[in-house]
This record gives C-alpha cells, structure tokens and sequence, in this order.
C-alpha cells in the first residue's frame, strides 16, 4: 500500500520593509513558488527536498541576515550560491522551519582593488585566501594561538576590495623561495619549526620565513625549514584556528587576489 511521504510546514516568518520579495522555490521546479507572492506564508514540503531561496533586496540596502530555523529552534545549514546564481540553498529536514531576513542601508566599498590571480607567480601585493565553497578567510599578520589569524572576506566578481592593510601580503622572490611580507606589521610570514603552528619573524632571510611555491590557479606554499625537520609544512588554512602549517589534508590549496596595477 502506498503511503504518501510526510510534509512538513516552511513558513517565511519575518521580513523587514527593505526586503521586497523572497522567493522559495523547489529546486526541481523553479518555475512555481512555493509561497505564492513571496512573501510571508507557508508550504507543506517533503523533508529532503532541495530548497532554494532568492531574496529580493531593495536598491541601496543588502541583504544583512538570513536564517532557517527548525523545529527545535536550531539553524539549518545554508549554502551560499549568491555568487554564481543569486540564491541561497539548503536541504529541507524533517522538521517544520521558519525562514526570517532582514536587510540594511548598503555602505559603499572603498579601498584597493584585489583581482582573482592566475598563472606562474610573480612578485606583487596579494590577499592570500581560503576557499572552500561556503566562505572565504583572507590571512591576516596577527598571531593567535601560535597562527595567523583570519578575516571573512567576499570576493564579488572574482575581486576583493579592500583597505585592510592587516591582510596585504607582499609575496617576493628570494633565491629559490618566496618571502611573504605584511607591510603594516614589518614582519614575515613564517613557520615555527613545530607543526599546526605560524609566527611573524623581523627577518627573511630566516630559513622559516621561506617557502617554495607551486600552482596556476591555486598555490601551495611550503615551509623550508619545517619541510628539512619533516614536520607538518603546509600553509593552509583550519577555520576553527587559522592559518598555520598544516599536513596537506588541512583546508585545501590557497587562491591569491593580486594589486590591480592602476598607473
């Protein structure tokens, strides 16, 4: 005997006046909303379900906070396609949800231009990042917890703008290895000869403030000295701590935003 799957209620709860419409759509047929009018309301979904999420934000705002919650009142995990598609997604648990957004005054981007760089590398300013689909972490030339920290960047069009000077990087050659110098801090990106561990050192020259670097179009850079101990050498980046040398199954390889040259 057939049993029909059990549905369980989405309802758009809150929305602020900035936010003229959100659509919800079964990814399997985006032609027909599941809230008609796309605004606050409620359908009956099967759990599974791929549902995907475009909100409408008026001109001069942007979106500042979208949330689903479940039954129990906890997050259901979003993945953001804002970039390549201009959605929202996540899977439909069997649990009701609620889905709230709320939007606020867009403040205009000033700084430096930063473009996605590819090909052999060349000696130039960089922001030196993470990505893993979901978010990018951008290296900064603090020292937490015996790494380098990070800060959430979005890059928009393959370019990052900023005038965060704690994340410019000047990567350069020496010798046979490349020295990764922040400006605003004097200092070097460098291993500590321990493993999962990074540091900023006064000095280049420090075989732990030299890595080799291979890679088009995402970049490993290994640490000379911590690849002579034969200790984890990596730089690569653990969302919890940071950015560190790490064993290869850490994060992944880095992506570099380079200066644009505007003389």
């Amino acid at each position: 005997q057939y049993v029909a799957p059990q549905e369980y209620t989405l309802t758009v709860s809150t929305l602020n006046e900035h936010i003229s419409n959100i659509f919800i759509y079964d990814a399997s047929d985006e032609n027909s909303p599941l809230i008609e009018g796309g605004l606050a309301g409620n359908a009956q979904v099967v759990a599974e379900t791929n549902i995907k999420i475009s909100p409408d934000v008026e001109d001069g705002y942007v979106l500042q906070s979208l949330t689903v919650l479940n039954g129990d009142n906890e997050s259901v995990q979003l993945e953001n396609h804002m970039s390549d598609g201009g959605y929202y997604s996540f899977t439909m648990p069997a649990s009701n949800v609620t889905i709230s957004a709320t939007a606020e005054e867009e403040t205009p981007v000033t700084g430096d231009e930063y473009a996605l760089f590819t090909g052999n590398l060349v000696e130039g300013d960089y922001v030196i990042c993470y990505n893993n689909n979901t978010w990018t972490a951008a290296m900064k030339n603090t020292v937490e917890s015996n790494r380098l920290s990070y800060t959430d960047v979005i890059p928009n069009d393959n370019k990052i703008i900023t005038d965060d000077a704690s994340i410019v990087w000047h990567i350069a050659p020496s010798g046979n290895y490349w020295t990764i110098f922040n400006v605003a801090e004097n200092k070097y990106a460098a291993a500590t000869g321990t493993k999962n561990q990074a540091q900023m050192l006064a000095v280049g020259t420090d075989d732990k403030a030299l890595w080799t670097v291979s890679g088009t179009e995402t970049y490993e850079f290994v640490n000379k000295a911590n690849a002579a101990a034969n200790v984890n050498s990596n730089l690569r980046n653990n969302g919890t701590y940071g950015f560190a040398c790490y064993a290869t199954g850490t994060g992944g390889a880095l992506s570099l935003y380079k200066l644009v040259n505007t003389t």
